[in-house]
């Protein structure tokens, strides 16, 4: 049975993202990374639980425990939750953003996975043709979500899942 909406589900979410949490800055711990900052005063600090820097590298960590009984988070979902927002928002100022949750988000794993492995918007779009017709989909909102070909290819690249 999935948390009911309130106490029981906020506890668990809270629980989780303290977890997160904890193991990031357990990575600091170990050398793994420089740096966490909870609760900084930026403005977009808001849409995230907290700042990472890993090799020089900031990154914006969003967590999500789940999304009632949704077993997936599928980009439509993403997008009308206002994450598909905050991560462009994170990656136009100069940060990763990184979308942690103890469910999936396969479309969004595996574009952004294929943007990163190609080195420029016209190898991107080339894979796009060979991907099921659900992923080119999935492609189109991210298009409409962060206007156009380009910026999504580009916010794509700094999407982590």
């Amino acid at each position: 049975m999935s948390p009911r909406p309130g106490g029981e589900a906020a506890k668990f979410g809270e629980r989780f993202e303290g977890r997160w949490t904890v193991r990031c800055l357990l990575d600091v711990l170990f050398g793994r990374a420089e740096s966490v900052v909870v609760e900084d005063f930026d403005e977009a600090a808001q849409s995230v639980e907290f700042y990472a820097t890993v090799k020089g590298v900031e990154q914006g960590h969003q967590v999500k425990r789940q999304w009632r009984a949704n077993v997936t988070w599928p980009i439509s979902l993403l997008r009308s939750e206002g994450i598909l927002r905050d991560a462009a928002i994170h990656v136009q100022a100069g940060r990763e953003f990184h979308f942690v949750s103890t469910l999936p988000s396969s479309d969004l794993e595996a574009l952004s996975d294929v943007a990163r492995r190609s080195d420029s918007y016209e190898h991107f779009a080339g894979h796009l043709d060979a991907l099921r017709k659900r992923l080119r989909d999935a492609f189109d909102i991210l298009v409409g979500e962060w206007g156009g070909l380009d910026q999504a290819y580009q916010v794509l690249r700094n999407v982590f899942v």
